[in-house]
């Protein structure tokens, strides 16, 4: 999941500077245009300038979404790795294992990943996910 989460992170970063490099060579062409000589059409300079905003538009988005799916994935990653810290602690504080009541009950473990996922998500100004409203 996330090498997807990076591979449109990186489509939509390359899609941004291919756009704003072609914004700059635009920029560049443009002064060149004398009123005698040659140039750029104003016409078309127009319209790449209007299929550069496009592609911005389009790359920005995609970034949103990305950032979006990675925050999401971040939240949860974050509230299994407290689990295994807190199940690690306890193992550790007591080497028998018969002791362990956290580790053997299944709704205490639902109920703590889920409360710190949902703490992970408002840290990240999501919406809770478990949370009864």
């Amino acid at each position: 999941m996330s090498e997807l989460n990076q591979r449109l992170i990186n489509a939509a970063l390359y899609e941004t500077l291919t756009a704003k490099q072609e914004g700059l060579n635009i920029a560049a062409s443009t002064p060149a245009r004398r009123s005698g000589g040659g140039g750029l059409d104003p016409a078309i300079a127009r319209a790449r300038m209007n299929q550069m905003a496009e592609r911005l538009q389009q790359a920005e988005a995609a970034l949103a979404e990305a950032n979006a799916v990675v925050a999401d994935w971040q939240s949860a990653m974050e509230a299994w790795k407290d689990l295994a810290i807190t199940l690690r602690e306890e193992i550790k504080a007591c080497p028998n294992h018969e002791a362990h009541q956290f580790g053997k009950n299944d709704e205490a473990r639902k109920e703590h990943i889920h409360k710190k996922e949902d703490e992970e998500r408002a840290k990240r100004n999501l919406k809770p996910k478990y949370k009864k409203t």
